[in-house]
């Protein structure tokens, strides 16, 4: 079973800390990412496809040895989209759904005003188009917004519905 979350690794942890998580494992992006691609700073779109695709080998790999794997990315391109649905297994890709302004205004990692200071490229939904899901099994408009817990709340139940004997209440 493989949860993908889209953007969120704060909705990622809590889920787990939460909800009972010893036979499910929460896979760190960012950790990664570091060491994947450690000699280069290109994130253009070609680069984050191989990334998005060694992501899901990442969680068939973990999901066969029966180990949940929840992962947060930003991988809005189709063509991972569809690998992730035809290549892992109980695949679930929860879709947070946050306006560009909104995604300006908390910029906690300078992203969003070093790209417009011209200092950073290829930056997803600026200068890098992406594909919005289009069949995430859950997505979270940013105007229903609640609080983290409660969403993880509702994703478990989200969960249940379509996986029952895999993710209980």
């Amino acid at each position: 079973m493989c949860v993908k979350i889209v953007q969120n690794s704060d909705l990622r942890d809590q889920f787990l800390l939460n909800f009972n998580a010893e036979s499910g494992i929460k896979v760190d992006i960012r950790s990664i990412r570091r060491r994947w691609a450690a000699t280069s700073q290109n994130f253009d779109k070609k680069r984050r496809l191989f990334l998005g695709k060694q992501y899901g080998q990442l969680c068939r790999l973990i999901a066969s040895q029966n180990i949940n794997v929840v992962i947060a990315t930003i991988n809005l391109f189709t063509e991972v989209h569809q690998w992730n649905r035809h290549n892992l297994p109980g695949y679930f890709e929860v879709y947070l759904k946050v306006p560009i302004e909104e995604l300006r205004r908390i910029d906690s990692k300078n992203i969003y005003s070093r790209f417009e200071a011209g200092k950073l490229s290829h930056v997803v939904g600026l200068d890098l188009p992406f594909d919005e899901p289009k069949l995430a099994d859950w997505t979270i408009e940013y105007n229903n917004w609640r609080p983290t817990k409660e969403n993880a709340q509702k994703l478990l139940e989200a969960l249940s519905r379509k996986y029952p004997d895999d993710w209980k209440l």
